[in-house]
């Protein structure tokens, strides 16, 4: 049997609940960004056109994001499996994730409002990343349907999803959010863009190791044989877990 979190005060955990149905709608960290930067440009009279090319090339991405997720994974049987599922371990340290995800995200945006400069070489590459972020996301939205959830949990009608990228990788949604935050790391200063690109890094591979152990156990040798047969990150750090582990 998981373990699941000790009871906690009635109104913090309301409260805890908000946030993380807040938070991972993708396109609140970008609106927050979006009027941010609009109250830096009429302060600091800042043109409009690099403006105009945040919006559309991070702003409107991340958007097309938020689209999927609403189609995708609001339905209300989707929330229904949500409201029905065990939670195993809430959204805690993934918090990391929007700090960083939100700090770069702004860092993005003064890099297109504040140079007139073309893009260089090392930030087309980091761009590139962010999309392929992006496409990752919402790829992984529309296989996961019914069965996505902001928070670690096994539902009772939990489904494996070997389909799309989860025929290849265990983890896509971590995945897409890492290359963001990567992505993005190339057009910042590097005191702030190598911070959060480890950040993002480090707070993906915990998550996914400790998902991992928690299907492994409870979801048993058919989440072993998927496993198995599937890659992620923390692969390339620490070993395989052993499958014997898994509840039979």
């Amino acid at each position: 049997m998981t373990k699941t979190q000790a009871p906690s005060d009635p109104q913090t955990s309301r409260i805890r609940k908000v946030l993380e149905r807040l938070w991972e709608r993708p396109a609140i960290l970008e609106w927050i960004v979006l009027f941010t930067i609009i109250l830096m440009v009429e302060k600091f009279n800042i043109s409009m056109p690099g403006l105009l090319l945040f919006v559309m090339c991070v702003f409107s991405p991340r958007t097309l994001e938020q689209i999927a997720y609403t189609r995708f994974v609001e339905s209300p049987t989707a929330l229904a499996h949500r409201k029905a599922a065990k939670v195993v371990r809430d959204y805690g340290v993934a918090y990391i994730w929007d700090i960083a995800l939100f700090l770069v995200l702004l860092g993005a945006g003064f890099r297109f409002i504040g140079s007139e400069q073309l893009l260089a070489t090392w930030e087309w590459i980091g761009y590139t990343l962010f999309l392929l972020g992006v496409i990752t996301r919402i790829l992984a939205l529309r296989e996961l349907g019914v069965y996505y959830d902001a928070v670690i949990s096994v539902q009772a009608e939990h489904k494996i999803i070997s389909s799309g990228p989860y025929s290849l990788m265990r983890h896509p949604l971590h995945f897409g959010i890492m290359l963001q935050t990567i992505g993005l790391a190339f057009l910042n200063p590097i005191w702030l863009g190598l911070p959060a690109a480890l950040a993002a890094i480090a707070v993906s591979c915990y998550l996914d190791r400790y998902e991992d152990k928690v299907l492994l156990r409870e979801l048993g040798p058919a989440y072993g044989n998927y496993y198995a047969q599937t890659w992620d990150m923390i692969d390339l750090i620490l070993r395989k877990l052993p499958t014997t582990q898994a509840k039979q």
